[in-house]
């Protein structure tokens, strides 16, 4: 979500340097004398360069704009205690890291992904659907009209694939939706649903392993309107909330269902029908604006070291290698292992040397 031009207008000052080559950039941007605890590496065209300052001196942050192609050689020279982070900006880049996790960590790189299948479930809003019926979850979705005779009016069209709204439309009657049912909805199909009214709306953003919540941050937004589509809505800034949630928190516990299996940084937005319970416009298997630029920085930087420090965690194993009370994770010999989460996978330095590369 995003409610300003805050980070546009950030953009707007730095685009030119930006927009360097991405393994280029990455050499220039790196400063290996910050004796930074983490390196992230944001891949995909977005407006969030003011994430770099907020996210803080123990957090070497570079915002890669090319999401056409991904860092294509190992990552710049860092301190030993320090992991090379790519985290995904984008729906296709996430799906992209996914599919090319093994040969990213084998150059070096550290990323949390789960199976390219499920990446693309959640951020297809089609496959949504189907994702969560099979998980006996369609309650917490909107209503879903698989035809427009079917659908009640007001509803919302939306592309099955797309970001910021590109395409999302309220329609008010069978022959609208007809009409931009015939256009298709560009890639990957279309998906007509209930439209939710209410002017608060609430962007969760999660990491979460295997399935298991290990931290995450509630923003709560507050627009000027009951029927919109985000971002052509006006929000009143003053309301805007955020706050850290646990594993424990009643909603998280309910919403986490959605995303079972997932390893990595997940973002949901979504409304709150009169008896409290959520109902999910949408899953994104990537950071979202929320936490790129809504989220105050004490929160946005606490969120990204756990990032890291849950990897290192899972990696001891043990009593100590547990997050928030999961079972400790397990290691696996079997070279079939792409479509197993990072940290039930061997660790990179094992699959490089096996590879004949130097390791991190």
């Amino acid at each position: 979500r995003r409610s300003n031009m805050s980070c546009t207008a950030d953009w707007v000052r730095r685009s030119t340097r930006r927009q360097a080559e991405p393994a280029r950039l990455a050499e220039e941007d790196w400063d290996p004398g910050r004796q930074a605890e983490m390196s992230l590496f944001l891949v995909g065209s977005n407006d969030w360069h003011s994430l770099e300052g907020r996210a803080g001196a123990r957090i070497d942050l570079v915002n890669l704009l090319d999401d056409e192609s991904l860092p294509p050689v190992a990552p710049p020279a860092a301190p030993s205690t320090a992991r090379r982070w790519l985290l995904p900006a984008t729906d296709r880049v996430a799906l992209r890291l996914a599919r090319q996790r093994r040969a990213l960590e084998a150059a070096g790189w550290t990323l949390l992904s789960s199976s390219p299948a499920l990446v693309e479930s959640l951020n297809n809003k089609a496959l949504l659907q189907k994702h969560a019926a099979e998980l006996r979850l369609g309650h917490l979705l909107p209503r879903h009209y698989f035809a427009a005779a079917a659908a009640s009016y007001p509803s919302v069209f939306k592309p099955a694939c797309g970001e910021h709204g590109e395409g999302v439309a309220i329609v008010r009657s069978e022959r609208e939706a007809e009409a931009l049912i015939a256009e298709g909805g560009g890639r990957g199909g279309w998906v007509l649903q209930e439209l939710v009214r209410g002017r608060r709306e609430v962007s969760l953003s999660l990491l979460l392993r295997e399935g298991e919540v290990v931290t995450g941050v509630r923003t709560v937004y507050v627009y000027e309107e009951a029927e919109y589509v985000w971002p052509r809505v006006r929000e009143d800034v003053a309301q805007r909330a955020s706050e850290p949630v646990s594993s424990s928190d009643a909603e998280v516990v309910v919403l986490a269902k959605l995303l079972a299996g997932y390893t990595g940084v997940c973002n949901l937005n979504y409304k709150r029908r009169p008896d409290g319970s959520p109902v999910v416009f949408e899953v994104n298997a990537r950071i979202g604006a929320d936490l790129a630029c809504d989220v105050p920085p004490p929160l946005l930087r606490a969120f990204l070291l756990a990032v890291d420090q849950g990897v290192a965690l899972a990696r001891a194993g043990g009593a100590a290698g547990r997050m928030d009370g999961a079972a400790a994770p397990l290691e696996s010999d079997d070279d079939s292992d792409d479509d197993l989460p990072l940290v039930r996978r061997r660790a990179p330095e094992k699959r490089a040397a096996e590879a004949g590369l130097a390791p991190r």
